[in-house]
């Protein structure tokens, strides 16, 4: 059984999971840092690099995504620069590196979309933490009873 400790205010959410005392990890929500991970997004190829079997995507913000080409579908391939294609945030950005990308996305553009246009948001800490979690059990620790009716 995990324990997740559940911690918000206006600012930011922690979620914190345990597995006994030992700390899995810390999924945290800010409103100065957009929720990216797991969000899915029709972005469009910029630029595909053979030699490191990647293409870089614009998928909205300020750096483009990486694609690694093994990602993408067959149904997909080859690409080419300008395509259109669906993709899922696997990594935010980190300093002067862009948003890691997963092409294995069963979701279709909605008609008439253009890229790049965020189609699914991402989920929030306690989503990530919970999805995280799998099949084990978890039981969900709230220090303030205030917090409690945000949760439900």
């Amino acid at each position: 059984m995990f324990d997740i400790l559940y911690e918000s205010c206006p600012w930011h959410t922690r979620v914190a999971v345990f597995d006994g005392l030992r700390l899995r990890n810390i999924h945290y929500d800010d409103v100065l840092r957009p929720l990216l991970e797991g969000a899915v997004v029709y972005g469009r190829v910029r630029q595909v690099v053979p030699a490191l079997q990647a293409a870089f995507v614009d998928v909205g913000f300020a750096l483009d995504g990486f694609l690694p080409l093994p990602t993408v579908p067959k149904t997909a391939l080859p690409l080419h620069e300008g395509q259109a294609l669906m993709v899922r945030v696997t990594r935010a950005p980190v300093e002067d590196k862009g948003p890691r990308l997963d092409a294995r996305v069963l979701m279709t553009p909605p008609p008439g979309m253009t890229p790049p246009h965020l189609v699914k948001p991402a989920p929030n800490a306690l989503q990530r933490a919970l999805r995280n979690a799998g099949e084990t059990p978890v039981q969900v620790w709230v220090p303030r009873a205030e917090m409690v009716e945000r949760l439900t």
